[in-house]
């Protein structure tokens, strides 16, 4: 059999009831989504199910809400046996290509995504920019 990659998708992936069937159908995806809500304070889970667009738009809920449903696709497809040769990701989903292959913790990145995306918005209400070059600073680890 050939190599197995799982490329994981970037900001502007989300909408509206992400993650709703596989988290109902499979306990490891839902476990995901409790785990991202203990560690946001906030329930991440119920933005991705019946949160609006525009809810789901703001950076501080887009990025841990893409990070949450990619990283429950791969653990039920780990559970399935089912686990890649090779990671990548777009964008923010390197992030999700990092947790994958084990060399960051879901729980802290998760945290991390919200609060950059938080202090981005308050930084750089408008000036798009100026923001997306600060959002596209990579921190050495």
């Amino acid at each position: 059999m050939g190599k197995i990659a799982f490329v994981f998708p970037g900001q502007a992936s989300q909408y509206p009831g992400m993650g709703k069937e596989l988290a109902e159908k499979y306990p490891a995806a839902r476990a995901v989504f409790d785990e991202a809500d203990k560690a946001l304070g906030f329930s991440i889970s119920q933005m991705c199910v019946a949160g609006s667009e525009e809810d789901l738009k703001q950076t501080a809920n887009t990025q841990p809400a893409i990070l949450t449903c990619s990283v429950a696709v791969h653990r039920v497809l780990a559970e399935k046996g089912v686990t890649p040769d090779f990671v990548a990701g777009h964008s923010l989903g390197e992030y999700s290509a990092l947790v994958a292959a084990g060399t960051l913790k879901f729980r802290m990145r998760c945290s991390l995504c919200a609060s950059a995306g938080s202090i981005c918005r308050k930084q750089f209400p408008r000036d798009r920019a100026r923001w997306r070059r600060l959002w596209d600073y990579r921190l050495p680890w």
